[in-house]
């Protein structure tokens, strides 16, 4: 998928309908990881990154329309990830916040010269529907790849092939 769908923003100044994510699979880790090996399950602690991002939408406010996109230049992220060792359910993801977004700019069209109109108008709300918007997708998708393999037996798979090889 290159993008994912945006859900639609409804309000009475502007109404954002048609979204698109697009750059989220730029998403990788940033720093070291950490790794604490407790007796009954592994957690993992890392700081993720995704650069550059662009968010499209189409406008609308009564009868005027238009476009708006917002570029990211990159969103920080920190994550922590939980798999019990017992269990062989899914890895879960703990905690998720964003640390820092670098880089916002916006652009619409559909005014003409007066796009700068609109955009001071409404460029609050675009940056609270943005930050929101990365939060809720970013999440989803590492929700998903983090279902997807076992971090303990990532981590325990090789020790293991180690020791019989040795046999």
């Amino acid at each position: 998928l290159s993008y994912l769908p945006l859900p639609d923003n409804f309000s009475s100044s502007l109404n954002l309908a048609k979204g698109k994510l697009v750059g989220l699979n730029t998403l990788v880790r940033e720093d070291d990881v950490s790794i604490e090996d407790r007796p009954d399950q592994v957690v993992l602690t890392a700081k993720v990154v995704a650069n550059n991002l662009l968010l499209n939408y189409q406008w609308r406010n009564k009868n005027i329309k238009g476009n708006v996109s917002t570029y990211v230049e990159s969103v920080h992220f920190s994550i922590k990830i939980q798999d019990k060792k017992i269990d062989n359910g899914s890895p879960t993801l703990l905690d998720f916040k964003i640390e820092s977004i670098v880089g916002v700019q916006f652009k619409l069209h559909g005014l003409g010269p007066l796009n700068w109109v609109l955009k001071m108008m409404v460029v609050d709300r675009l940056k609270k529907v943005t930050r929101n918007l990365l939060m809720v997708k970013t999440r989803e998708e590492i929700r998903k790849v983090v279902a997807m393999e076992s971090i303990v037996d990532q981590l325990y798979i090789h020790v293991l092939q180690r020791r019989i090889s040795r046999n």
